[in-house]
């Protein structure tokens, strides 16, 4: 009941998201999709919510058991010598040393879920080089990995990754995408809305890339990405998303469309910041929808 709650992720019903799903406001410990799931939840919620707990001993509980691995809970992980799959979502602080410890000693390893956690390419190359074997990788908002990670995935990890997460990966590029999808021919889901940020994207689902998809992903039964609807910068062709949405049967496509336009700027310190470019002309800029055999089963608005 404590965990972290995945923003991504109704804590009700299940259901996932490109975009954010809304908190409770109160303790912020769970999201939801709406206010039925909230509502429906409450009998469960309401004995660890702050709206009952005035003095915030919950809420203190959850930030001090999620906020990274300590010493004693890495012992632990490491002594599973025989751990298939290893999910620490929103551990936040997942530093490399740790990675590099855990991959080493838990060399059964297959599927490796880091949604939300602050790992960067340090620790996704020691993944990748020593779990040779990784069918899954899930990195969802991981700030600081970038296409070196991509490159050593699919240099180490080409004949087994089957599942692939690396959405709002803002330092990501479309042509470590490119390389990724030419290369792991074994992909049956890949969440690649990387560039997303601010309701507005860095780069979107092209021509080029779609045509790489249908060519070399042939088990592929889940795409997600980001389709720009403004009309200087769309450049993915109608009739080739159409192919994309006919890969498979029961093909599942989850995207999101924005006209708002982002782009990478580095400051004179030598951060990289987003910086937005070209605003939206509408007040809820992304538009996020789920698309089942070519028909959209799910649609709703959203607002950064």
């Amino acid at each position: 009941v404590l965990k972290k709650r995945d923003p991504f992720h109704c804590s009700y019903c299940g259901k996932s998201s490109l975009c954010k799903w809304h908190k409770c406001e109160d303790c912020a410990l769970r999201s939801y999709c709406c206010r039925q799931c909230q509502s429906e939840d409450w009998w469960c919620h309401q004995y660890v919510c702050s709206y009952h707990d005035p003095t915030g001993a919950l809420q203190r509980l959850q930030s001090d058991t999620g906020n990274g691995l300590n010493g004693g809970f890495l012992d632990v992980i490491c002594s599973l010598r025989n751990l298939v799959t290893l999910d620490l979502t929103w551990c936040f602080v997942v530093h490399s040393s740790a990675l590099q410890l855990i991959s080493a000693q838990c060399a059964q390893l297959r599927n490796v879920i880091l949604n939300g956690c602050d790992v960067n390419d340090e620790g996704i190359i020691a993944l990748t080089q020593n779990l040779t074997h990784l069918q899954t990788l899930h990195c969802r908002a991981a700030r600081y990995v970038t296409d070196e990670s991509l490159h050593s995935l699919y240099t180490h990890c080409y004949a087994t990754l089957q599942d692939l997460d690396i959405s709002r990966c803002c330092l990501v590029s479309k042509h470590g995408c490119l390389e990724l999808v030419k290369r792991c021919s074994h992909l049956c889901q890949l969440s690649m809305a990387c560039a997303i940020k601010r309701g507005g994207c860095l780069w979107s689902m092209d021509d080029e890339l779609a045509k790489e998809i249908l060519l070399n992903l042939k088990r592929l039964r889940l795409l997600e990405y980001i389709k720009a609807t403004d009309e200087e910068e769309a450049s993915l062709a109608d009739a080739v998303e159409q192919k994309l949405f006919a890969i498979n049967a029961n093909m599942i496509i989850q995207r999101i469309s924005t006209d708002k336009q982002c782009e990478l700027q580095r400051q004179a310190s030598g951060r990289l910041i987003v910086a937005v470019v070209k605003e939206s002309q509408y007040t809820d800029p992304v538009f996020s929808e789920r698309i089942v055999d070519g028909h959209v089963v799910d649609a709703y608005s959203h607002q950064f």
